[in-house]
């Protein structure tokens, strides 16, 4: 597995990973990821 052989460290992300980074930083993110991913801010009363 091309992972176990790296002599760079890396780390390996699930898609739950990939998604919660996406989320966390989505208003950093360049246009042409928001336009792959359009997502909009939803407000919840507490």
């Amino acid at each position: 597995y091309e992972a176990d052989r790296s002599t760079i460290p890396l780390t390996l992300w699930t898609l739950d990973d990939l998604v919660r980074a996406l989320i966390e930083n989505y208003e950093q993110v360049d246009i042409e990821t928001k336009l792959l991913v359009p997502l909009k801010k939803t407000f919840l009363p507490a």
